[in-house]
């Protein structure tokens, strides 16, 4: 049987972890045939190193490109030939779902509201490309600029951009829009940055959005089909 380890950073919150397990089960359930495993790179087991085998397929559960996917991921998977895929993002399906996040906010978002991308952040300079690609489909759809702020590693912090922005635009709402795949410590940074609404991350409470899944399921039959030519 074929294996595929969904491999998350990992996380101290409980409930982060909940929730990235239901999107595991929940890719478990499409792909029956498949040998569907959690791991992760850091905080907590199983790490990636303990639970990819030769031959399985790696889907980083990371929504940009960085450290962990090109150095911690790689490490664990080259010396057994798994295949590695890229991260998630950027992809048009996680656009989709950050509009739906906004939509869903308690005051949706109106004409005159400021909206910043809240990532992560990371000190590869593809990261940043990869989450500016997304900022930018965001704009295109909500027709207005939506910068990026980062909870670390990456400039502007989003403290600093929501400060700067108040600044800027005096009396108008800040809402963040929270590039961040489960509750935790990034998103605990996102609502303290001092922003007047923020979404919830892509994983919210229940079953996993179809977009995600499907995005995960696309990711593992790519990597499959490569290892396979």
């Amino acid at each position: 049987m074929n294996r595929l380890v969904l491999c998350a950073h990992g996380t101290r919150s409980e409930l982060g972890a909940a929730r990235v397990s239901t999107l595991v089960e929940a890719v478990a359930g499409a792909l029956p045939s498949v040998d569907v495993r959690e791991a992760h790179v850091d905080v907590h087991p199983p790490f990636v190193a303990d639970v990819v085998t030769p031959g399985s397929v790696v889907v980083p559960l990371l929504l940009a490109p960085g450290f962990h996917v090109e150095h911690d991921i790689h490490a664990a998977a080259d010396p057994v030939l798994a295949t590695v895929t890229p991260a998630l993002g950027p992809d048009r399906l996680l656009t989709s779902l950050l509009l739906s996040r906004l939509d869903a906010l308690a005051s949706p978002v109106e004409d005159d509201d400021v909206v910043v991308l809240a990532a992560a952040g990371s000190s590869v300079a593809g990261s940043a490309r990869a989450t500016s690609e997304v900022a930018h489909q965001l704009s295109q759809r909500l027709g207005r600029l939506v910068p990026v702020g980062y909870g670390a590693a990456s400039a502007p912090l989003l403290d600093d951009l929501v400060t700067r922005l108040r600044h800027e635009h005096p009396g108008r709402r800040i809402v963040a829009a929270s590039y961040l795949l489960a509750p935790g410590h990034f998103h605990d940074r996102v609502l303290a940055s001092g922003v007047d609404a923020a979404t919830e991350p892509l994983l919210v409470e229940g079953r996993p959005d179809r977009r995600l899944v499907e995005l995960v399921v696309r990711r593992y039959l790519d990597g499959w089909l490569a290892a396979a030519v």
